[in-house]
């Protein structure tokens, strides 16, 4: 009986041996698995983007969150206004630092100074005013258009625009006026009429 006992008892012993080698084999390749299975956490994308007012378009900006952000390195421009500074805020009462922490997506607003003062362009021909055109402070003026002669008949060619009724000083274009009211007098040629025998 003893005998018997003893086969019995090597069989069940190996049995459980493999069982248990197994049972870690499978337990190894579940942590395997869900070690594959974690990803990488994703970064949060904040966008910074900028209110001009009235001025040059600036496109937005992407930052991870908690980055450091800043402003623009180049002002937007308005016509006729002077740029101030950047606000956090849409009633311009919390002016932005240069450089700071992004932790959210935000807009940056624009404030303007006060208007530039509004200089005024007279044109004249023969002495008699018969246009006008305004230009901001700082601003430059182009050449205006040829004017029309006035008078049927001889038409003598255009010469030059001056700044004196004299004709004494000529005006270079672009122009900036320096006074609030400039005059510019049209000046015509003269043909040179030759005779052949």
């Amino acid at each position: 009986m003893k005998n018997r006992c003893i086969p019995v008892l090597v069989l069940v012993f190996a049995f459980g041996i493999c069982f248990m080698s197994a049972c870690r084999k499978d337990d190894h390749s579940f942590e395997q698995d869900n070690t594959a299975s974690i990803q990488p956490e994703q970064k949060q994308t904040c966008i910074l983007a900028f209110e001009t007012n009235g001025g040059t378009y600036l496109p937005s900006v992407s930052y991870y969150k908690d980055d450091t952000a800043s402003i623009p390195q180049t002002a937007p421009k308005k016509r006729g206004y002077p740029f101030e500074a950047w606000y956090t805020d849409k009633a311009c009462t919390k002016i932005s630092p240069m450089a700071f922490k992004i932790t959210n997506s935000m807009t940056l607003y624009a404030q303007w100074g006060t208007e530039f003062p509004i200089y005024a362009i007279r044109l004249f021909r023969f002495g008699t005013q018969y246009s006008s055109d305004t230009c901001y402070a700082g601003e430059s003026i182009n050449t205006p258009p040829e004017p029309r002669y006035p008078y049927d008949g001889y038409q003598p060619p255009f010469y030059a625009w001056y700044l004196d009724a004299s004709f004494q000083e000529r005006a270079d274009f672009p122009y900036v006026p320096t006074k609030s009211t400039t005059n510019l007098y049209a000046r015509w040629g003269s043909y040179t009429v030759g005779f052949y025998g």
